[in-house]
């Protein structure tokens, strides 16, 4: 019975040779599929894991209304964090729209693939795939908000590794939003004009401010200022 089984099996593999055989090689590259991909994501978290700690990424935002003041600063530098400003300013360039922000020096350092990491005045830094969709290199000319900027770098931060320009927008498009980095009075001088158009259209301004946990101490919460700002950090 055992021979006739055995004869039976040798049968079918030879008659069905070729199906085995292209079964064989689609389980095969299927396995090979998901271990490259399995690897290539670990590869690319890990790579953003480093990244994040070189660059300074940063563990929160936060926004307030009137600006905070040195002492305020101080009360949660104190707490073991890092603070820096994240001003904005959103200027209309043709369809699409420039975020410009102060040139960063502490937090979300700017990780340039081309030219500088940080800008001197009347220049910018542009995330690189917002530069790529408008044709824009180094040496080239750009104005926002009717000044004159050289584009210096193109690059990125860990903020806008995926270039959103709000969290609640679900893809990217270079096409219609990007990010820009000028050095502080440049970004001063914007917002005098900014800041008036502002107040004809009747706006209210938020003041974002990143940051950076230095001591893991459980967890921060404190109330600052007579503007009533909270601030809850869970680490």
């Amino acid at each position: 019975m055992q021979r006739i089984l055995s004869k039976r099996v040798l049968r079918d593999i030879r008659e069905n040779l070729l199906r085995y055989l292209a079964l064989f090689f689609l389980v095969a590259m299927v396995m090979y599929m998901v271990v490259a991909i399995v690897g290539a994501a670990e590869t690319i978290m890990q790579g953003t894991k480093e990244s994040a700690a070189v660059h300074h990424r940063e563990d929160g935002q936060f926004g307030v209304f009137v600006p905070l003041t040195d002492s305020e600063i101080t009360q949660i530098t104190d707490k073991g964090v890092m603070v820096q400003q994240d001003f904005s300013l959103d200027f209309h360039q043709n369809q699409a729209t420039l975020r410009i922000y102060q040139a960063r020096e502490k937090i979300d350092l700017f990780v340039p693939a081309q030219g500088a990491e940080l800008p001197m005045q009347g220049e910018i830094l542009l995330e690189q795939h917002y530069a790529e969709k408008h044709e824009l290199g180094l040496g080239d000319t750009l104005t926002v908000g009717g000044r004159d900027f050289i584009v210096a770098g193109i690059g990125s931060t860990p903020d806008y590794d995926a270039a959103y320009e709000k969290t609640s927008d679900t893809t990217v498009d270079s096409n219609l939003f990007g990010v820009g980095f000028v050095v502080g009075s440049r970004i001063d001088t914007l917002r005098i004009r900014f800041d008036a158009i502002l107040i004809l259209l009747q706006f209210v301004q938020r003041f974002f401010y990143i940051l950076q946990i230095l001591s893991h101490r459980g967890g921060i919460c404190m109330r600052i200022g007579n503007h009533g700002t909270q601030l809850l950090f869970v680490i």
